[in-house]
């Protein structure tokens, strides 16, 4: 990836944001320091679109301990960054890390504010609401796709204040991306992405990061990660498929590219891998095989929104009724009306910020409930 002689200023004029930039700026942390202050999570949240939205990433941290809930990292759903920067509903639909974002709490009901209501007070004006919220949603990395500077970096600079990271979408192998010309179809452009990238580095208070696909060889792979790690960017998740990979063609993807990358890019490099997750088992093997920093789920996360959780969550949800265990006694799974409890719960708490009902206990197979006060038996 060809670096650039000229200043950043030169090659693309740079707005002033007063009012989207931080009030106060924090140092820095850039590449492993970066990792390291948020307590190196090795489990990773993927962005998906339309799909790794608040609740979501809220629901796959609820199955581990409150004490961990922090050791998930998650991204948002992939931005179009020119939609984000030139429209504010498409922001306020999409991104709504405050109250003065929307309308106030009760016009989301179609009932009124009932009398067991979390809050009834009328809340301040700036007051965190979801997105990125300091102690609900944390870490948290908000993506883009994108494919010219100045929109990448004025849709970043509106959520700067409210996330941890930024990070660039050159992963994306779906028709739309080729239309676009975003995601992996930037792959041929290297020196555009060079130009993103360092781009949101200089002038960004937080860190940027990148979220990318191997290419035909694991030679090129390796330059295409050092082209992005040149340009500033603090960590890389590679997926372990090509940009082909997809549909009936989707296939597996290949960690030892992955660990081709780990044994030839610096030691101090962070990497997440991607692909192949669809159990926790498979977590721990991907990281034995890739030497990875961390992994990342998509679509297992979504087919087990419980991914994350060990075995002694699995143990505690199986004495709660909540995870289900086959007769052989390995396998087992979240019940999904457990999941969706817990989901309409975190609407009502954090959206609604109402009390969520009171429901009776979940039927389990073999327990009768006694509701006449005579003996079942």
């Amino acid at each position: 990836m060809a670096k650039h002689n000229l200043p950043i200023e030169d090659i693309v004029p740079l707005p002033t944001f007063g009012s989207m930039e931080t009030p106060s700026k924090r140092p820095k942390l850039t590449g492993r320091a970066f990792y390291q202050s948020l307590g190196s999570p090795k489990y990773i949240v993927a962005p998906m679109v339309d799909q790794s939205e608040f609740a979501w990433r809220l629901l796959s941290r609820s199955f581990l301990p409150a004490s961990q809930c922090s050791s998930v990292l998650a991204y948002t759903p992939m931005f179009h960054a020119r939609l984000f920067k030139e429209t504010p509903t498409f922001r306020d639909h999409h991104f709504q890390p405050l109250r003065t974002n929307h309308s106030s709490t009760p016009a989301l009901s179609s009932h009124p504010p009932s009398n067991n209501s979390v809050e009834q007070q009328p809340k301040s004006s700036g007051t965190p609401y979801l997105d990125g919220h300091p102690t609900h949603d944390r870490p948290l990395i908000v993506q883009f796709c994108a494919n010219d500077p100045q929109d990448l970096l004025q849709a970043a600079r509106h959520v700067s204040p409210h996330c941890d990271a930024v990070d660039l979408n050159l992963g994306c192998p779906q028709g739309i991306a080729r239309k676009g010309r975003y995601g992996a179809f930037l792959q041929e452009s290297p020196d555009l992405i060079y130009l993103m990238v360092r781009t949101l580095a200089e002038n960004l208070d937080v860190p940027v990061t990148a979220k990318m696909r191997v290419l035909e060889t694991k030679e090129k792979t390796l330059a295409y990660a050092r082209g992005l790690l040149e340009a500033g960017a603090s960590w890389i998740a590679v997926h372990g498929r090509r940009r082909e990979q997809k549909g009936h063609e989707t296939g597996l993807a290949d960690w030892n590219v992955i660990r081709y990358l780990r044994d030839n890019l610096p030691p101090r490099t962070v990497i997440f891998a991607n692909g192949n997750i669809l159990g926790y088992e498979d977590m721990d093997r991907c990281l034995e095989v890739t030497g990875a920093d961390g992994v990342m789920s998509a679509e297992g996360n979504l087919c087990d929104p419980g991914l994350f959780a060990g075995l002694e969550a699995r143990r505690e949800g199986q004495e709660r009724g909540e995870y289900w265990v086959g007769k052989d006694g390995k396998r087992g799974g979240w019940r999904m009306d457990a999941v969706m409890r817990r989901y309409l719960d975190i609407i009502y708490t954090h959206v609604l910020e109402r009390t969520p009902p009171t429901r009776p206990p979940l039927f389990v197979p073999g327990i009768i409930e006694n509701t006449n006060g005579t003996d079942p038996s």
